[in-house]
């Protein structure tokens, strides 16, 4: 499935073009030749999902990248590494990859696109820029967005988002990558989804802190259909509180 870019739709076959180019190369940065070392290795068990059990996630990984750790809700947690970095206007699109193709596109924290998923989101336009975490106040801030949706090419569904700060962590158990008293040093948000045309979704969450210097959307849980969400996580968790 081709990856959609949040501005507009490129041509098919670059696209398809540019993912498989990034798989073969994000194999190689994990990796892949024999004589790894065991850390390496249980990074790629992680990405690839292969082997029996849970392996561990790495604490402290290769540092020259930079790691999500993830899952969609019920199922074990994955890695993935940053390929690359798109400018835009309305903030950076930071594209994370797998070595088996799966890919996630964030832009200020929030998903904008997915490839490889049962449910992808196949593009998200905002109708409206979203104000920066930083400068949200208690009154929150309104936004609309519009999204592409596959399986059943469900598109141009019209969403009015309302996010607001949230005093507390989510009122629902944490993954286990993610203690209470790291998740307590955050400034958490929730934004809420107003449907106009389409399925709604549940709230989204994101976690605002720091992470290898820089402040970021350093956690969330977001949901590309009403029953298909996932948490996302900078890894490893070495944050400062806001």
């Amino acid at each position: 499935m081709a990856f959609v870019s949040s501005v507009a739709l490129p041509v098919r076959s670059l696209q398809l073009w540019r993912i498989s180019l990034l798989v073969v190369l994000v194999g190689l940065l994990l990796g892949c030749a024999t004589g790894t070392t065991v850390e390496m290795e249980t990074l790629q068990t992680l990405i690839s999902g292969k082997g029996s059990g849970t392996p561990a996630i790495p604490s402290n990984p290769d540092p020259r990248y930079r790691y999500l750790v993830g899952a969609v809700k019920g199922s074990r947690p994955a890695m993935l590494v940053l390929a690359y970095v798109d400018a835009h206007p309305q903030g950076p699109v930071e594209v994370w990859a797998s070595a088996t193709g799966e890919m996630v596109k964030l832009q200020n924290g929030r998903i904008i696109a997915t490839a490889g998923s049962n449910t992808d989101l196949l593009a998200v336009r905002m109708k409206s820029s979203p104000l920066a975490w930083e400068k949200l106040t208690e009154q929150g801030h309104q936004f609309e967005r519009e999204r592409d949706v596959m399986p059943g090419y469900r598109f141009n569904m019209l969403e009015q988002l309302h996010v607001v700060p949230w005093k507390q962590q989510p009122l629902h158990d944490l993954p286990s990558t993610l203690p209470k008293d790291s998740a307590l040093r955050y400034r958490w948000f929730r934004e809420v989804s107003e449907v106009t045309s389409g399925n709604g979704l549940p709230d989204a969450w994101f976690a605002w802190g720091k992470h290898l210097g820089e402040w970021s959307v350093v956690y969330t849980e977001q949901c590309l259909a009403p029953d298909y969400c996932l948490w996302l996580q900078r890894w490893p968790v070495k944050e400062e509180a806001n």
